[in-house]
């Protein structure tokens, strides 16, 4: 009878241990997922912020914004494209919506502004147009850098 019982318990001691190491096994895939994504959304914001850098370099020398320099932006979201359905691994709510936010206002900047950026025009509407178009993209800076920060 002991033969029996030492079998019973050997069994549940390899089950419990199987069911254990499974788990195991999926929270450690998570957290590596998890880190992959908070470095690639780091690194895609690191190049739009050097875009945007350039936007307000130009602007800021020459009053004039380049339209290839928004249209790099608009190319410059694949990443988070990719990886949007699984933003939810990021545990920190205001982060994550942070996130979406940004890049919802960036793209609709991006195809709304595009068309308007790069104007020869010299008179006082087109300038105030310009420099609006310039102060939007410019203050994507900051958010930028905040998202990278409390993603690191």
């Amino acid at each position: 009878m002991n033969d029996f019982w030492g079998i019973l318990f050997g069994a549940v001691l390899a089950i419990c241990g199987g069911a254990a190491n499974d788990e195991i096994a999926s929270f450690r895939e998570r957290r590596r997922e998890r880190k992959a994504i908070s470095i690639s959304i780091s690194d895609e914001l690191t190049e739009i912020t050097q875009i945007l850098n350039k936007i307000k370099t130009v602007w800021e020398a020459t009053h004039t914004l380049i339209p290839s320099y928004i249209r790099d932006l608009k190319s410059c979201t694949g990443t988070y494209d990719a990886l949007r359905q699984r933003l939810f691994l990021i545990k920190n709510e205001d982060t994550r919506k942070s996130i979406t936010t940004f890049y919802r206002d960036l793209k609709s900047a991006v195809n709304s502004d595009m068309r308007k950026a790069g104007s020869l025009s010299k008179n006082e509407d087109a300038q105030k147009e310009q420099q609006e178009i310039a102060n939007k993209f410019i203050g994507f800076i900051a958010e930028a850098d905040a998202i990278k920060n409390r993603l690191n």
